[in-house]
This record gives structure tokens, C-alpha cells and sequence, in this order.
């Protein structure tokens, strides 16, 4: 935000610090208008300086390979707006290649775009325009991003008088990403509208909130004096935004004044234990101002605090890992671990300083665990918060290295969140729950040159511009602390546990011999067949090899975030239960007669606060905090706040009578890991034959090979779409071909076309997408076209009996609930998902397999699915929403 002359100009960052937080943005507009009424910003600090420079590094980086190719024009950063403006101008006029420093000026609007393109699309210059590139270091486009390139576009179409058709982000580990501007338009113009607004009518009844902004906010420090004078309600421990907002709404504006509430109070839209907790909570602290630290004991909860925690042992181990956000794909650059021998302090730590270090670094520090625990089964491994699991689970599948052992030790629960069993054990007079606060109770106060994790980094980062070694040992001293005080937390929780409680051990069944040796078999089957890939597999290229041999394993690792999500749950809060959509939070049995029976099952009904949740009828659940199975949900009333959960009636657990109900665990992709597993045994036989060659020229990224083709483009001069897609289609030789267009563009009018003259021609097609509702869209066109032209054929839909939006309802296509009734009938045409394709009964069965909404349909699904057919075609738009894939993979396997 700046003056120019009587002008207010406006720029990208005043809008995104505006979406952040609008109160910086009136801040902003205050200190302008009126400099004395307020103090100046604060100087950034060493972190977010730290930030800014490797901003300005990948930036310089970008611009060293533009410049190595030539053609670009710079922009000088002296000079007025005006000046800047209109060299840009000239330099876009003159056709350059590259402008860097590009400057605009259209009031209300200003920017400073880091790149401009010439691309060949007509604008009032010629036959040339510009596209806006920005250089940003996340791993992934934010939706701030994006309103920045649609700023700079929007300033770039009032020069060349035409709107830039795509803008460039240009990410940290130097991939562009490219989004077309006219799908935000709406969302950008009514963003800069409510900013103008806000602006305009001088920011009205702006008031500070904490938010995630705030970290590298200029105004942090006096927003933070503000909230201090006021009493915010956030500086009470655990406090939640949206727990703020409720209790102001019930007239609760400030920690004395929750502390003066009485314990029964009730807020509306706030669970009462919530409600509880944080009272108490304000309570401790207004106490803690005039007094000494306090501690007080927490209720007993089933499986939560002391009671999650398990015995102590003479070998336990206290983990702490430190992390460079701001390197490529991030770095986890020391291992910490420290344990006892003989009550002697031993110390273990391990640096990594690049990505081949950090594979490593985490390979040994697996190994040290696996093996020590073996020799020490009696202890576990102590961490605070979520940060280490985090990581491990990462670095497990990115690299593809480890995840039988890392999945060992979470299923052993050998790692112990101390950050989980304090919060839910204890209530303390401070007003944080950070490690370094609760030191007080047994550590001695930290001098140290380092004292705090972003310390860590910039510590880190000045190692690495200097090489001074003695940062490294203030950095190793810092860890080694954080993993003493590790021990020392626990330490000081045992003293105050209860001395009558029962330890906790791990609960469940003993493991299944027969699974586990079943596990075994399998991993050592794909260890050999991911080696035989890579040495025999032929067919395809090296980098070829190394995606099938890594897709090998997707399934297993895409389905880890919904295993790993199980457990995150049963370790948090009713209340953020309640605040998460997935769950059902709060439950409480709805009145004395509460569970029914029903047949052979039993239903139990259940009351819970407003919320919202995804959950619905037919929704398989789980309990929180203990993972038991709960059933189906059988009937829900959201409004109303109730919940029917049916079961089998010889379920050995009794019906829980407080906790959660969520997500089950993630849906068996046997079938589809089977045939990705099938395809890449024949490939790493390296035979000459044509099995999947459809999938090798996916994999390979080759042109459509067709019979009889002399080349071209094809689409030929005087052909129509649908002709000449049907007639390449008709002319595929075990190969794919890709039907692309952004929406609205014809794709499914074309596909169904292409696939009624492949059914006319003899051929049994497939179709198939990620879900029911884009197969039966697909299908519906079929029927559709096919009743126009008054064509017959056989066809099936794959449909699951006890879900009615899988149903087709077609006028043609019979919905058949049975696979084998699918793989046995003579159907010409067959809808259906992955799982119905990947089945060993239909492979190489059809001679075409169509895939609509490809852009969203990940590789591994595509291999397994790709396997019944002899050929491929792709339907959709890559510019659409990615796939819905989830967890880390390594190399290119994680790809649509």
C-alpha cells in the first residue's frame, strides 16, 4: 500500500495480508493515512529475514537459467513507478523473451511481477503476449499464489490489451505449475472487491485475532501488547479460535471474565467438558499472576493421559529431531536420541545435510530403534508433539526404504507422544503447553545460544553460508537438551501420576502368526520382483523400471495416511473432535433406553453437540480414543444432534458411552495391489510380448501407435472430432490415446460416440473412473446417443447392493451387483471401478478401456485397472482438480 500523489495504490500483498488478516490490512491503511498514530512495524526477525533471503535466492536461481538461454530484459529497480511502468511497456512492446522486474501501474493497482513470458498469442502488440511467472519456495501452489499471478495478469491485460490465457508458479524444488486465469477470475475479482470495500469504508470495527499470520506480522508486537492489555481470550491455554468466537457470542470476552463464570455455565455450539476445561484453565492462570507455578490433575480417562502411559524402563529411549522447512522438500538435518546404560547419559546424533544424508540418517536411526527394541522390549520411545511421527512416516515412503520396520514400531505403539499425555493428564498454571514452558516445573532455565527451534534453523542456515563449526555444536547442544528435558518431562509426569494407577500395555490381540508370515512372504516376493524389474524389465526405460517397481508398493503406502489418521484421533481432544468434520465428537447415550435390538444386530443411540461431519448413513466407524469397531451408522439427524449406530448382536465389547465415533479404517486394495503386482511380473520377465503394452506406452509417455498410420496430426484436414477420434481409436495398436479439453468442450459427447463405434466395429470396452458418479455420467451419454440411433448392445454396470448412488438405472445397461456375474456375461460395454477391472477374471478381457476424469486417477489405480484391456484411452483435462491421492511417494509413482 503506498501513496502516489492523491492516488491509494494497492498491490497482491496488501490483498493476501488482507485474506490473512484484515486487521493487519487496517493497521496497514492506519499507519499510511495517519504515521503518528501508531508505533513502526517491527524489524523482521532472524526466521522470517531467513525466509525472505531464500526467497531472493531461488528467485536469482530462476533467473541464472533464464539468462544462461538468453533474451532477458531487466527492469531497473530505480526510478518512479511511473518510469518502471512504462519501461515494461516498451521492453513487452519490443517483443523480449524474458522481462524480469516487470512493473505495473493501474490504479488502484500497482504490482512487481518476478517474470514475464512472451508467449505466441495474439494481444494488441502483434502476434505475441505476456504471462506472469512468480518464483515461490513452498513444495506446493497456495491459494494466495494464485490471487498474486491473477493480480499481475489482470495488470498484464490493461498493457497488451488481452488477458494472459495461463500463469506460472515457478515452486521451491524448481517445478512449474500453471493455472489458467479465467478459472479463479470470479474468486479474484470478488477478493479485490471486498479488499476496495474494506479499504474504503476506512477498515471499520477491526479488532486483532491471533492467526496463522501473525508469525512473520510486522504488527505482531504491538497486536500481542493489544491482546495482553486486553485479556484476550488466547492467551488461555488450548484456546481455539473457534472456541473465541462462542464464548464471545455468550458474552465472554476476556480471561478474568471466564474465570469468573461458574463451572456450569453453558455456551451454546460448545460442548460443556470443553467448556469446563477452559474455565479451569483461566482460572489456573489468573491465579498464576499473583503466585507460583501450579499443577492439578486432570479426571481419568480411559486410554488417555496417565493413563496412556506405559512403565518406565531403564532403557527407554527420548527422540528429538530438528528441520529445515525452508530446503528443497525439507531436510531433517540432526537425529537425536538419548537413553541411559547403567544410569549413565548416553547420546546418539546423526546430521544430514543434504537429501542423501537425510535417506541415511533415517535408514540408521530405523535401525538402531528396531534393533534396540528387539534387545530391549520392555522400553519405548519417548517424543513431544507430533513432529517426529510426522516425519518418519514421510521420509518412510518418499524414500520407499523402512516402512515394514516403521510400520512395526507404530503398530507395537512403541512411540509415546508425551505432548498427548500431559495435555490430557494434567492442567498447569502456564499459558502454553510447549516444552520449553513446562520446563519450569523440573529443568533449570535454559541459557544456552540456542533455546528455541527457529533458533535451530537460523543457526543452521548460517553454518551453511559459513561452515563455522562451533553453530553446529550450539545447534547439537540445543538437541541434546530438548531430548534430556524429554526425559526429564516424563520423569516429572511420574511423580505426579497417581501412585494406584495400572500402567498401560498395549492393547488388542496378540499379532496373527499367519499374517505376519503372510506379510513376510509378500514383502520378500516384491523385494525380488522390484529387482527383477529393474534388471530384466526390457520393455521399459531405466526411469520406467524404477515408477513400476516403486507402484509396486502404492497402495500400501497411499492407504497409510487413513491408518495413521486412526490413531492421531484417538490421541486428541473431545473438543477438536468435535471441530473435525470427519468425526462425530461429544457423544453422549441419548436417554436411559438407548440401545434397541434389531434382528440379529443391536442399535445404539447417541446425542452430540452442533457440529458438522462428513459421516453419513451407511458410514463404517470407529470409537475414539480406543479403535473398537462401533458398526454402521444406520441413521443420523444433524440438526437435531443424534447418531443410531447398528452392530452385530455378539459384539464382545459393551456399547462405550462416551467418545467419538470416526472414519473406519481405509477401504482393502488387495485387488488393485494383486494386479499392479500381476503386470509387473510379466514385465520383469522381460518377454517379448504385448501384454499391458498399453500400460508400458503410458508408463513411457509414447505416442498413440496405430495401424496403418502415415503420421500427422490427428486430426486430419476436413475430419470432425468424432470421426476422427473413432477412427484412431479403431486404428490403436496396443497403445493409448488421450481425449482431452477443459470442460465443457465436448469430451463426453465424443467419448460416448467413439465408444458406440467401437461396439458397432465388434469391440468389448471398458469404462471407468475414480467414481460412480463419472462412470455412470460416461454410461448415461452411451445410452443416450445409442437410443437416438436406435443402436442395441449388451451392457453392465458393476453397482454395490447396499448403495444406491452406485446404480446406473439405465435404459440398456443392466446394474448387476455381482463381479462374477460381470466377468461370465457377454457384455459389450462394462462400468464399473478399479477394483471391479483389476480382478484377475478380467484381465486382457476387453480390447478398450476408457477413463474418464484421467487427470484424477492416480498411476497405481491406472496400472490395476489398465490390466483388462488391450487398449487405453484417457478422457479429461491435467489443467482440472489433481488426484485425490494421499501420503508421500516416491519418485514419479505418486503421478495421475
Amino acid at each position: 500500500m503506498r501513496r502516489l500523489n492523491d492516488l491509494l495504490l494497492h498491490s497482491a500483498s496488501d490483498l493476501n495480508a488482507f485474506l490473512g488478516c484484515s486487521h493487519a490490512a487496517a493497521l496497514n491503511l492506519r499507519k499510511l493515512l495517519d504515521p503518528a498514530s501508531l508505533p513502526d512495524r517491527a524489524d523482521d526477525d532472524d526466521g522470517a529475514k531467513l525466509i525472505q533471503q531464500a526467497g531472493h535466492n531461488h528467485e536469482a536461481n530462476y533467473l541464472a537459467q533464464l539468462e544462461a538461454a538468453g533474451g532477458v530484459v531487466s527492469i531497473a529497480v530505480t526510478g518512479s513507478l511511473e518510469q518502471r511502468a512504462a519501461a515494461t511497456t516498451t521492453a513487452m512492446r519490443d517483443g523480449a523473451p524474458i522481462i524480469y522486474q516487470a512493473t505495473f501501474l493501474a490504479a488502484p493497482w500497482h504490482g512487481f511481477a518476478d517474470f514475464l513470458r512472451r508467449v505466441e498469442r495474439p494481444s494488441s502488440f502483434g502476434t505475441w503476449s505476456y504471462e506472469a511467472i512468480d518464483t515461490k519456495l513452498a513444495r506446493t501452489a497456495s491459494p494466495k499464489h494464485v490471487l498474486q499471478l491473477g493480480i499481475y495478469s489482470d495488470l498484464i491485460a490493461d498493457v497488451q490489451g488481452a488477458l494472459p490465457h495461463e500463469m506460472h508458479l515457478v515452486l521451491g524444488d524448481g517445478r512449474e505449475e500453471s493455472f489458467r486465469r479465467i478459472e479463479f477470475a470470479y474468486t479474484l475479482d470478488a477478493a479485490k472487491d471486498r479488499y476496495l470495500r474494506f479499504i474504503e469504508n476506512g477498515s471499520p470495527s477491526s479488532r486483532p485475532e491471533p492467526c496463522s499470520a501473525c508469525g512473520l506480522c510486522g504488527w505482531r508486537e504491538y497486536c500481542e501488547a493489544t491482546w495482553k492489555a486486553e485479556d484476550h481470550l488466547s492467551l488461555v491455554a488450548g484456546m481455539g479460535r473457534s472456541q473465541i468466537a462462542k464464548l464471545r457470542a455468550a458474552g465472554i470476552d476476556s480471561v478474568a471474565a471466564l474465570a469468573a463464570a461458574t463451572p456450569d455455565t453453558r455456551v451454546p455450539k460448545l460442548a460443556p467438558s470443553t467448556f469446563e476445561r477452559l474455565h479451569a484453565q483461566a482460572v489456573l492462570q489468573m491465579a498464576r499472576r499473583t503466585g507460583e507455578p501450579e499443577v492439578e490433575l486432570l479426571p481419568l480417562e480411559l486410554g488417555r493421559g496417565f493413563l496412556r502411559l506405559p512403565a518406565p524402563d531403564p532403557a527407554d529411549l527420548f527422540f528429538d529431531l530438528e528441520g529445515d522447512p525452508l530446503h528443497p522438500d525439507g531436510l531433517e538435518y540432526l537425529w537425536g536420541i538419548h537413553w541411559r546404560e547403567n544410569g549413565d547419559a548416553m547420546f546418539r546424533a546423526d546430521w544430514a545435510h543434504d537429501h542423501d544424508e537425510e535417506r541415511r540418517a533415517f535408514e540408521a536411526t530405523i535401525d538402531f530403534l528396531t534393533e534396540y527394541l528387539a534387545a530391549n522390549p520392555g522400553a519405548h520411545i519417548y517424543h513431544y508433539a507430533a513432529y517426529e511421527i510426522t516425519a518418519l512416516r514421510k521420509l518412510s515412503t518418499a524414500y520407499a526404504t523402512r516402512e515394514a520396520a516403521l510400520d512395526a514400531l507404530l503398530r507395537a505403539e512403541k512411540f509415546v507422544d508425551l505432548y498427548a499425555i500431559t495435555r490430557q493428564a494434567v492442567r498447569t498454571s502456564e499459558g502454553s503447553l510447549s516444552l520449553k514452558a513446562l520446563e519450569i516445573f523440573f529443568a533449570e532455565k535454559r541459557d544456552a545460544a540456542v533455546t528455541k527451534a527457529d533458533q535451530s534453523i537460523v543457526f543452521y542456515h548460517r553454518w551453511k553460508e559459513t561452515r563455522d563449526q562451533a553453530l553446529l555444536d550450539d545447534i547439537l547442544a540445543y538437541n541434546k537438551v530438548d531430548c534430556e528435558n524429554t526425559e526429564g518431562l516424563r520423569d516429572w509426569l511420574l511423580s505426579v501420576r497417581p501412585v494406584d494407577l495400572d500402567w498401560w500395555t498395549k492393547s488388542g490381540p496378540a499379532p496373527d502368526p499367519e499374517k505376519s508370515e503372510f506379510a513376510a512372504e509378500r514383502e520378500a516376493r516384491r523385494e525380488a520382483l522390484r529387482l527383477a524389474i529393474r534388471s530384466n524389465a526390457n520393455r521399459l526405460s531405466l526411469r520406467g523400471r524404477d515408477l513400476v517397481a516403486h507402484l509396486l508398493d502404492f497402495h500400501a503406502r497411499a492407504k497409510k495416511p487413513e491408518q495413521w489418521a486412526v490413531y492421531d484421533r484417538c490421541g486428541r481432544d473431545e473438543d477438536e473432535l468435535i471441530d473435525d468434520a470427519e468425526c462425530i465428537g461429544g457423544l453422549v447415550p441419548d436417554g436411559e433406553n438407548w440401545q434397541r435390538p434389531d434382528k440379529r444386530s443391536v442399535i445404539a443411540r447417541y446425542r452430540f453437540p452442533e457440529q458438522d461431519s462428513k459421516l453419513r448413513e451407511g458410514s463404517e466407524v470407529l470409537h475414539a480414543p480406543t479403535t473398537a469397531k462401533m458398526g454402521t451408522i444406520f441413521a443420523i439427524d444433524r440438526d437435531a444432534g443424534w447418531v443410531e449406530v447398528r452392530r452385530g448382536a455378539k459384539a464382545p465389547e459393551p456399547w462405550p458411552e462416551t467418545g467419538a465415533l470416526i472414519p473406519g479404517w481405509p477401504i482393502d486394495t488387495g485387488v488393485l495391489e494383486d494386479a499392479v503386482e500381476r503386470v509387473a511380473t510379466t514385465l520383469a520377465t522381460g518377454a517379448a510380448t504385448t501384454s499391458y503394452q498399453a500400460i508400458v506406452d503410458l508408463i513411457e509417455r509414447a505416442p498413440p501407435r496405430l495401424q496403418g498410420w502415415p503420421g500427422g496430426d490427428l486430426v486430419q484436414p476436413g475430419e470432425n472430432l468424432i470421426g476422427a477420434a473413432t477412427g484412431r481409436a479403431l486404428a490403436l495398436d496396443s497403445s493409448t490415446l488421450f481425449i482431452q479439453g477443459p470442460p465443457g468442450t465436448g469430451k463426453t459427447y465424443t467419448s460416448a460416440h467413439v465408444i458406440l463405434g467401437l461396439i458397432a466395429a465388434g469391440k468389448r470396452v471398458g469404462v471407468s473412473s475414480n467414481s460412480h458418479k463419472a462412470i455412470n455420467n460416461l454410461l448415461a451419454k452411451v445410452e443416450e446417443i445409442a437410443i437416438e440411433q436406435g443402436v442395441t448392445f449388451n451392457g453392465a454396470k458393476k453397482v454395490s447392493g447396499n448403495d444406491p448412488e452406485t446404480y446406473l438405472n439405465g435404459a440398456i445397461i443392466d446394474d448387476v451387483t455381482d463381479n462374477e456375474t460381470v466377468e461370465a456375461g457377454n457384455y459389450d460395454l462394462i462400468g464399473g471401478t478399479a477394483w471391479l477391472f483389476a480382478r484377475e477374471g478380467m484381465n486382457q478381457a476387453l480390447d478398450y478401456l476408457f477413463v474418464d476424469e484421467a487427470g484424477q486417477v492416480s498411476l497405481g489405480h491406472l496400472v490395476a485397472m489398465g490390466a483388462a484391456a488391450r487398449n487405453i484411452i484417457l478422457v479429461g483435462d491435467q489443467m482440472q482438480l489433481g488426484q485425490p491421492i494421499q501420503g508421500a511417494h516416491p519418485g514419479e509413482s505418486g503421478l495421475s
